[in-house]
């Protein structure tokens, strides 16, 4: 049980990062500070990685299951 809730914090989030960059995108004045681009390369980067992490750790939850299955 704490692998999934491990993996719903991680999921949880690559979400709120996803959340920043759409509200950053939104912004009638995102591009205008060239902070902006460096903000979302963090956010980006981020929810990339997080999702990465997320990835691994249902690879790691499901393989078992594969040997299981293909026996």
């Amino acid at each position: 049980m704490e692998v999934l809730q491990a993996g719903d914090r991680i999921f949880k989030f690559a979400d709120q990062h996803s959340a920043n960059i759409k509200a950053m995108i939104s912004r009638t004045d995102f591009g205008k500070n060239p902070a902006d681009g460096v903000a979302l390369n963090y956010e980006v980067q981020m929810m990339g990685a997080l999702w990465q992490l997320g990835a691994g750790l249902v690879k790691d939850l499901t393989e078992p299951l594969k040997s299981i299955v293909n026996k």
